[in-house]
């Protein structure tokens, strides 16, 4: 069964409170014989730990089932907030600080720093100190005696650290839960592009086999009516118009023939971003003789194929030029952050249909009439594969696309 990690930290925690209640009911016989509960205190602390853990049982049951649910950040938060409030509670009925099990304090602050996330570690973070001082308040609140008589020079300073020893410790376990968030989203990155490359292997196994089973055909069919245009000896646009399609269904499996790029393996080259660019618009313009490229370039040297990235360049370009009909303007620019040299490409063209935008990463994900989809497709698995980065959005004019590439070498702006 699959889990989430919020689902694998929930099953963790409530594997960790069947031991902690499991515990704690046969030591309630040893508080009531130390004097630590009384006759009605005690039946009070065993019929709340069997309230908790018939609650656990069923939230353990709900984890484990076939259709347990998705752990929200709020829900998860909220439980350790729970425990502590319990924890807190059966502590008070059961001597307060004087109990054996107060420093347990310590060990609430370690799991809430580790379990809780986002704005659920201040509120448990306020809670914990709370909680802490309310335990140490209560010989106050239910003697007669003078809180000055209590809290003195000797007393306030144990009572200080013990708020502030177990406060520490839940700030340095939330550094450690952080880091396990960060974690956690690495590996869930991997296995999302792992997922994609393994698309890619299939649909290059696809592809090279419905190109394998109609290139035949084509090429038969193109065959027969050039026979019978030649025998015609006269003009026929019929015939010019079918030769037109066929030419045209080749070279749409031509096109999905070298998408299937196979980015792992390939050596890296060394280049100077500016260079690149530069011989790609010189060749590229050849053909788009009515589309003005504006550039703006800072230096940048990356490590990437060469040849795949020229491709996904060319294959930019040509979307650009497209959405503004062959005619307009493509602004084209390079700048370099502290870890990044960003490539971006805008056009004033019709941007990108909602469609694409949504389903953005996905194969044959085009709104052309006559596109495939997979230049975008292996565009983004490229910038994935060099651990660089992709982002696409349209603007009040055009659209624009940026590309993120890891710096590979020296840089002068």
């Amino acid at each position: 069964m699959n889990f989430t990690p919020r689902n694998q930290r929930l099953l963790w925690l409530v594997r960790l409170r069947f031991v902690a209640l499991f515990t704690q009911l046969p030591m309630t016989l040893i508080g009531r014989y130390y004097g630590y509960l009384g006759g009605t205190a005690h039946v009070f602390f065993i019929t709340v730990l069997l309230g908790a853990l018939i609650y656990n049982l069923f939230l353990y049951r709900k984890l484990l089932s076939k259709s347990h649910f998705l752990v929200s950040e709020f829900f998860l938060n909220i439980q350790m907030g729970l425990d502590l409030i319990l924890f807190t509670f059966l502590l008070s009925l059961s001597g307060g600080v004087n109990n054996p099990f107060y420093p347990f304090f310590f060990v609430m602050a370690l799991l809430g720093g580790i379990f809780t996330s986002g704005n659920g570690r201040i509120f448990f973070g306020a809670l914990l100190i709370l909680t802490i001082s309310l335990t140490q308040a209560s010989p106050i609140l239910v003697s007669d005696i003078s809180w000055r008589v209590l809290i003195n020079q000797q007393t306030l300073p144990y009572s200080v650290i013990q708020i502030l020893i177990p406060f520490i410790t839940f700030i340095v376990a939330c550094s450690f839960g952080k880091l396990l968030d960060q974690t956690e989203g690495r590996l869930v990155s991997l296995a999302v592009r792992s997922e994609k490359l393994d698309h890619l292997r299939a649909l290059g196994a696809l592809s090279a086999g419905f190109s394998h089973e109609f290139s035949s055909p084509l090429q038969a069919a193109k065959i027969r009516l050039t026979r019978l245009k030649k025998a015609l000896e006269m003009p026929n646009a019929d015939y010019d118009e079918c030769l037109y399609a066929l030419e045209d269904c080749d070279h749409v499996l031509k096109k999905m023939n070298s998408a299937q790029l196979q980015f792992h393996g390939m050596e890296e080259d060394h280049l100077s971003l500016h260079d690149v660019l530069h011989e790609s618009l010189e060749s590229w313009s050849v053909d788009y003789p009515d589309v003005k490229v504006m550039t703006s370039f800072e230096e940048a040297y990356i490590r990437v194929p060469k040849i795949n990235l020229v491709q996904v360049i060319i294959n930019l370009l040509d979307n650009a030029a497209e959405a503004m009909g062959l005619r307009g303007e493509i602004s084209l620019s390079t700048i370099v952050t502290h870890d990044h040299a960003v490539l971006k490409i805008t056009d004033r063209g019709t941007g990108f249909h909602q469609d694409v935008l949504e389903r953005l990463g996905e194969p044959f994900n085009t709104s052309k009439e006559t596109g495939t989809g997979l230049g975008l497709y292996s565009s983004i698995l490229f910038m994935q594969s060099v651990a660089g980065e992709i982002k696409i959005s349209n603007h009040s004019h055009g659209a624009e696309v940026s590309l993120f590439f890891p710096l590979g070498g020296n840089h002068v702006k």
